[in-house]
C-alpha cells in the first residue's frame, strides 16, 4: 500500500506571517492537528497543535507569528512511498505528519491518524525501505 492510498488530498495550509492565534483557531475549528506552512506554492514549515502548546494553549500572544514556532525543517513524502516506510519515518523521526510532495507541488498530507485508521482496518503493509537523502530544508524520503 502506498501513501497516496491513505493521504488526505486537501491540505490545510497557512502563511508564516499569520498569527498563532489564527492558526490555533483554524486547527480547533477544523479539528485538525497540523497545518502546512507555505509561502506561495513552496512548503516552508509544518505547524502542529503541540507547537502551540497542545491542550494547554489557552492564552497565545496575539502578535506571535507562525514563523516563530513552526518546524522549518520539513520531512516530506512522495505519493509512491510505501505506508510501511512512512510508519518507519514517523517512529524514527518522532513525527506525526508528512506533507506529500509530487513534482515539487503539495498534493496531500499523511498523518499518524491515517496510519492508525489503516491499522484498525487490518491492511497489511509493504516492508520495503531505503536510505534517507537529505534535501535543503525539505527532506523527501
Amino acid at each position: 500500500m502506498r501513501v497516496k492510498d491513505i493521504m488526505t488530498p486537501s491540505v490545510d495550509t497557512i502563511a508564516p506571517d499569520e498569527t498563532v492565534v489564527h492558526a490555533n483557531e483554524r486547527m480547533w475549528r477544523k479539528r485538525i492537528h497540523h497545518l502546512v506552512v507555505m509561502t506561495g506554492d513552496q512548503v516552508v514549515g509544518v505547524l502542529s497543535d503541540t507547537d502551540l502548546g497542545g491542550d494547554q494553549a489557552l492564552e497565545l500572544p496575539n502578535n506571535q507569528l507562525v514563523s516563530s514556532v513552526m518546524k522549518p525543517h520539513v520531512v516530506v513524502a512522495d505519493p509512491q512511498m510505501t505506508v510501511d516506510r512512512a510508519v518507519h519515518i514517523f517512529q524514527e523521526r518522532h513525527l506525526h505528519c508528512l506533507p506529500v510532495i509530487e513534482q515539487g507541488k503539495l498534493v496531500g498530507i499523511v498523518t499518524a491518524t491515517d496510519i492508525y485508521n489503516l491499522a484498525k482496518r487490518g491492511v497489511p503493509h509493504d516492508r520495503s525501505a531505503g536510505p534517507y537523502p537529505p534535501l535543503n530544508n525539505l527532506q523527501q524520503l
